[in-house]
C-alpha cells in the first residue's frame, strides 16, 4: 500500500481482518471483522483497502469489530477535491482562464502534496452500494468542478489524516447560486473484499 495516497508508511500501524459478516438493510450498511481489541483494534480507526477509506470502527469486542462503511445512510466524512492534474502546472484560480493575467485580489489555490486543491465539503452515505455524494462544498457556481477530480480526507474533523482517497468525481452539476449537486464513486468496491486493514495514525 505505500505510496498510494502519500502517507508515510512508518506512521501507521496494520491490523489484517477478515470479512465474517455484512448488514445491508434500510440504507444501514456494516461490516464485521475478526479481530478486535486484542489486536489493538479501538473504535473511530480508519478502515481502508490499501489507501482507499472505506469506514471506520464503529465498535469492538475483544475477537471482533464493527465497521461502518463510507456508504452507511448515517456516515459522514469531511472531505476535499483536488486536481492531481494541475500540480505540475501553472495555478489557474477560479473563475481565470487560461492566458489571462491573474487576478491580484484573488487568493492563490492551494496545494496538496503538489496537487491543487480546489474545495472542501462533507462526503455523505446514501445507504447503496458504491454511491456517495459531497455536499456543504465550500465554493460557489465558479468552482471548476468535473467529473474525474479526486475526492480525500481534509483531516478538518480530527477522525483521520488528510490525504486518504475517498473517491473520484462521477458526475458534478450547479443548480443555484451556492448548490452542488456531485456525485462520487468509490474506487474499490468493499463488497468485492475477503478482508481490509484496520489503520492506526501516530499524532
Amino acid at each position: 500500500i505505500q505510496g498510494e495516497g502519500k502517507i508515510p508508511a512508518e506512521r501507521v500501524v496494520i491490523a489484517r481482518g477478515q470479512i465474517i459478516g455484512r448488514t445491508r438493510r434500510s440504507g444501514r450498511r456494516y461490516l464485521e471483522l475478526d479481530i478486535g481489541r486484542v489486536d489493538g483494534v479501538i473504535k473511530g480507526m480508519p478502515v481502508a483497502m490499501g489507501w482507499t477509506l472505506v469506514g471506520q470502527v464503529a465498535g469492538t469486542d475483544d475477537g471482533r469489530c464493527l465497521v461502518q462503511e463510507l456508504t452507511d445512510g448515517e456516515s459522514r466524512v469531511a472531505a476535499m477535491v483536488i486536481d492531481p492534474g494541475a500540480g505540475s502546472g501553472t495555478v489557474v484560480p477560479p473563475g481565470d482562464s487560461p492566458g489571462m493575467k491573474p487576478d491580484p485580489e484573488k487568493a492563490p489555490a492551494d496545494k496538496v502534496d503538489g496537487a491543487v486543491r480546489l474545495c472542501e465539503g462533507v462526503l455523505a452515505g446514501s445507504g447503496r452500494r458504491g454511491e456517495l455524494t459531497l455536499t456543504f462544498i465550500d465554493a460557489g457556481a465558479e468552482l471548476p468542478l468535473r467529473a474525474g477530480l479526486s475526492v480525500v480526507t481534509a483531516g478538518a474533523d480530527g477522525r483521520y489524516p488528510a490525504g486518504l482517497v475517498l473517491g473520484t468525481i462521477r458526475e458534478a452539476t450547479h443548480a443555484g447560486t451556492d448548490a452542488w449537486q456531485v456525485r462520487v464513486r468509490q474506487p474499490r468496491d468493499p463488497e468485492l473484499a475477503e478482508s481490509l486493514l484496520v489503520l492506526r495514525f501516530d499524532r
